[in-house]
């Protein structure tokens, strides 16, 4: 359960145990106050900025996201023809195989076809979650994301938010951006 409170930051609340009583705030976290109206029964508590976490509603720290269970998985589209003219046979095969691997944060993924005997790797990444920045960062061969133009391969890394990171409240309303980093492998004699 997260704290809407920096329980950290405030002294007395780490040496008070949870049945402990006391009669005002004040004494426990410096400049609070409380105001109960006993015809309405309502109590407003008035704490300091400076002790209070500020999240967006429907947010869930970090600490509590999980990163997945370790797995292996294939998927796979395949499609053949077999065509016959004159005593003529003409076969065509073709395979799509997409399979990653999932281990603690770390995710690998890779895309080969399969083509007319002939094997061909269009795309392998390795991907993890950047928490603090609510991003995801692929390393290897991708693809830009196409969101504005037409997706493009490249070898490099790519650094992009995630607005599933986001609570419900800042999906849609916020800016969300991509970095791409690439460059050519050179070898130095």
């Amino acid at each position: 359960m997260s704290s809407v409170l920096k329980i950290d930051d405030i002294p007395a609340l780490q040496v008070m145990d949870d049945d402990t009583e006391f009669g005002d705030i004040a004494q426990i976290i410096d400049g609070a106050r409380y105001d109960f109206q006993l015809d309405s029964q309502t109590l407003c508590l008035r704490i300091p900025q400076i002790y209070q976490n500020a999240r967006a509603a429907g947010s869930i720290s970090p600490k509590y996201w999980s990163d997945g269970e370790s797995a292996v998985w294939l998927s796979y589209y395949a499609s053949g023809s077999r065509q016959n003219s004159d005593g003529d046979n003409l076969n065509s095969n073709w395979l799509n195989l997409n399979s990653g691997i999932n281990l603690g944060v770390w995710r690998l993924r890779n895309n080969t076809v399969y083509s007319d005997s002939s094997w061909e790797s269009i795309s392998t990444s390795l991907q993890r979650d950047i928490k603090a920045l609510r991003s995801q960062m692929e390393v290897g061969q991708t693809f830009t994301n196409g969101d504005l133009f037409d997706s493009v391969q490249m070898t490099g890394i790519k650094l992009e938010t995630d607005t599933s990171m986001l609570p419900d409240s800042e999906q849609g309303l916020c800016a969300s951006g991509s970095w791409y980093c690439q460059q050519r492998c050179t070898s130095c004699d």
